[in-house]
């Protein structure tokens, strides 16, 4: 692989460089539709990485956000660097939500984060329904999950588990049964 031939030929300037037009190249492996989960992998790695150093520093760097972006929407993203993702706390909710989004997601993962995003002080706001919203069209959210989404007070997360082909028909009965604003099913 690409990788493998780097670190043979001694170069790591691949993925540890992180000036500007480096930042741009690695954005676009990133978004290259053939990168491999491995490629991924390491792209993921090196962004958190180089976040936590930047955090430390109190720099709030926002220029790699499109490189995690990029890692966390692609088809070839493995859930276990989906999942490493998903444990890290951003500014950008953005990355949550399209964690939340890939159908590589894992059942385990997208339960965490519903439940992190249950703990927040701003559990109805725009960027929480996203991030839920995603949560409930995800192919592989459990049925405790789309149930729980069921009875969020915001119709837009109502309506993505309604739009899940594995919501179960009696949380179909009740979201079709429920009235907005009078709280009942």
């Amino acid at each position: 692989s690409f990788l493998a031939k780097e670190r043979q030929a001694g170069s790591s300037s691949f993925l540890t460089d992180y000036d500007k037009g480096h930042l741009r190249i690695v954005e676009a492996v990133a978004n290259n539709a053939n990168a491999s989960s491995q490629v991924l992998n390491y792209i993921a790695n090196q962004e958190m990485k180089r976040r936590q150093r930047q955090q430390s520093a109190n720099n709030n760097d926002t220029s790699s956000f499109s490189i995690l972006e990029a890692v966390a929407k692609h088809k070839n993203t493995s859930p276990s660097t989906l999942h490493s993702l998903s444990t890290y706390e951003y500014e950008n909710h953005n990355i949550t939500s399209l964690i939340a989004r890939n159908p590589n997601t894992s059942k385990q993962t997208l339960s965490t984060i519903l439940e992190l995003q249950r703990h927040r002080q701003q559990y109805e706001s725009s960027s929480c329904v996203h991030v839920l919203s995603g949560i409930a069209t995800n192919p592989n959210s459990s049925k405790q999950d789309l149930l729980t989404l069921s009875t969020h007070p915001d119709a837009y997360v109502r309506s993505a588990v309604a739009r899940n082909i594995h919501t179960p028909t009696c949380i179909l009965l009740q979201l079709a049964n429920r009235r907005d604003g009078d709280g009942t099913d």
